[in-house]
């Protein structure tokens, strides 16, 4: 569904429309470039924009405090946490300024405590921003702390929206 949301993928059947936008990705692993530091990683992205390698690198220090990494600028990903790396790569999607952030299960690698401190930090900056988000997850109990509208993919591809009205009826059941 990502796939085909990014324009990745061409559907079978039917067709996927959206409203032209920017669009960033967050994968399950942070997929960081090995040979740049944390900062550079979020400023790659403002740079790739047009952005001078001045303003791009003042605008990622912001991202960097804004996701509680100062300190930890000039580190590279081999040296970075799975949650400070997954923090890195967060703060290079929302600094591409997306109208659509897409996100493949980035917790899926992350301890239940980790996930604790970063989910409210995402949910966070997804209303700070106004950012529009598409999260796959396979934990429900992840999708009802972050989304307003959840749908489930059903065995032959067709998506069936749960009821968010009494979310523990959703819990229990």
């Amino acid at each position: 569904i990502l796939r085909l949301t990014a324009g990745l993928l061409e559907p079978d059947a039917g067709r996927v429309s959206r409203r032209s936008g920017r669009l960033a990705y967050v994968f399950q692993e942070a997929r960081l470039l090995p040979w740049r530091t944390a900062l550079d990683n979020i400023a790659l992205v403002l740079r790739a924009a047009g952005r001078d390698r001045r303003s791009a690198r003042d605008e990622a220090h912001v991202w960097m405090e804004r996701l509680g990494l100062q300190g930890f600028e000039h580190y590279y990903p081999a040296k970075l946490s799975g949650g400070m790396a997954q923090r890195v790569a967060i703060g290079r999607a929302f600094a591409a300024r997306p109208d659509v952030l897409l996100m493949d299960e980035p917790f899926s690698g992350l301890d239940r405590a980790l996930k604790n401190v970063l989910m409210p930090q995402l949910a966070s900056l997804i209303h700070e921003e106004g950012t529009t988000a598409a999260y796959v997850t396979h934990d429900l109990p992840e999708a009802l702390r972050l989304c307003d509208r959840i749908l489930e993919l059903e065995p032959g591809g067709s998506l069936r929206e749960l009821d968010l009205t009494d979310r523990g009826a959703l819990l229990l059941g």
